[in-house]
Formats: structure tokens, C-alpha cells, sequence
């Protein structure tokens, strides 16, 4: 019984672990915001868009909160984007997330990606 949970699990995080190509596509507020349950549809999609562009570097915390909305937490000067999570069943086996560190004076230091 517990070599073929063990096996079951292995072989759950392994397929999880497999590497699909995204196709990127433009910034859309409405899409990066989508939801189905509890995964976001577009956010992979769209996330070197929002990485790399100049003009949302330059936003204060309250533009980027009107851009991209509320993030999923909070911590500290820093806000977390969630942009996919594999799980099985409860249990979350993988996130990669966006963050997004502020300044004292709440604009953006820098936008990472976190996995």
C-alpha cells in the first residue's frame, strides 16, 4: 500500500514537473485577472509581458494596483501574484509566482519572478 502511494506520488510530481511551451501573448488587464476556480487562465501567458515592460516599472503601487489588481498577499513592502500552481488533490506541489518589491515611497524596486 505505501510503495504504490509513493509510486502514485512520484509519478504525479514528474508528469507535473514536465515543462509545457507557453504562448505569449499581449497585457490584458481583464485576462491577467481571470479566474477559473482557483487558477488564473492567463496569467502564464502573459507574464513576460508585464516582466519586462518599461512603462509598468514606473507605476506607484496604486497605479499598478488599478493595472493588474489586488495581488493574491501581501507581505511587508513586498506583493505576490500568483501565476499558476500545480497541486494534487490539497496539495500544492508547485507555485511560481510574481512579485512585486516597492520602495519607501511605494514605487516599484524591482518584479521577479519566484517558483
Amino acid at each position: 500500500m505505501k510503495k504504490s502511494l509513493l509510486l502514485a506520488l512520484l509519478l504525479a510530481y514528474t508528469v507535473s514537473c514536465t515543462k509545457t511551451p507557453v504562448k505569449q501573448q499581449a497585457f490584458n488587464a481583464v485576462q491577467w485577472q481571470a479566474k477559473d476556480g482557483k487558477d488564473y487562465i492567463y496569467r502564464a501567458a502573459i507574464l513576460d509581458n508585464v516582466l519586462y515592460n518599461d512603462t509598468i516599472r514606473t507605476l506607484d503601487k496604486t497605479q499598478l494596483l488599478q493595472l493588474l489588481g489586488e495581488p493574491d498577499y501581501i507581505r511587508a513592502a513586498h506583493l505576490y501574484y500568483r501565476i499558476n500552481e500545480t497541486r494534487v488533490g490539497s496539495w500544492t506541489l508547485h507555485t511560481k509566482t510574481m512579485v512585486v518589491k516597492l520602495t519607501e515611497d511605494e514605487k516599484i524596486a524591482w518584479i521577479k519572478v519566484h517558483e
